[in-house]
């Protein structure tokens, strides 16, 4: 699989410029501490499912995070409530249910990004088999397997998106190329051509 025909949204890119502005050069370096005082938070641990506060003025925000998660459940969780503080405004419990959902979404887009941001990715050595894709990002980025696997289903799905889109190019061209040109007029049809248009004119007038 061609890495190079990935391409990223603008969220991605904006994730991508803060992490590398900070000096982020690979996965084990993304500690969560560290990130949420990147963006102007700090992590707390709590009973409670973990949730994430803020203030929309200042920007501040603290994560709560379940203190009984194991690491790879605490990352996943950190990078989804990472995005409501920077991306969303508003009480989430107070909007309609399809705005909420967009909302979880975007989380949910967000937390891959973040997570296993791809210029880091591209960094580990490439495995031969998919399935050891999968092993080696989740080890990598010490989050669950299935994140590893969404986050890889959303790659494939980028690439292959641009390879058709590659592909076609390369048939429109060939298509173009293989058309048959149009000849080019004569004189005397330009001729007989401007004639008839003159007298078209006079009919009209």
């Amino acid at each position: 699989m061609n890495l190079e025909l990935y391409q990223m949204t603008p969220l991605e890119e904006w994730i991508t410029a803060r992490y590398q502005r900070h000096g982020f050069l690979a996965p084990e370096e993304l500690h969560l501490e560290e990130i949420a005082e990147l963006f102007g938070g700090e992590i707390a641990f709590t009973r409670l499912p973990s949730h994430v506060r803020w203030c929309e003025n200042s920007g501040d925000f603290l994560i709560f995070l379940h203190q009984h998660l194991s690491e790879v459940e605490r990352r996943a969780e950190f990078f989804h409530e990472l995005c409501h503080p920077l991306r969303h405004s508003g009480n989430q419990l107070s909007l309609p249910p399809a705005l909420r959902d967009l909302q979880e979404m975007q989380a949910g887009h967000f937390q891959l990004y973040a997570a296993m941001p791809f210029y880091l990715l591209q960094t580990l050595p490439m495995p031969t088999y998919e399935r050891d894709w999968l092993n080696q990002l989740a080890q990598a980025f010490r989050v669950p397997i299935s994140l590893a696997s969404r986050r890889w289903e959303q790659i494939k799905r980028r690439i292959w998106l641009a390879q058709e889109q590659e592909w076609s190019m390369i048939m429109y061209r060939q298509k173009r190329r293989q058309a048959p040109e149009l000849p080019s007029l004569t004189p005397e049809t330009k001729r007989l051509l401007s004639q008839l248009q003159q007298q078209l004119s006079k009919q009209r007038n």
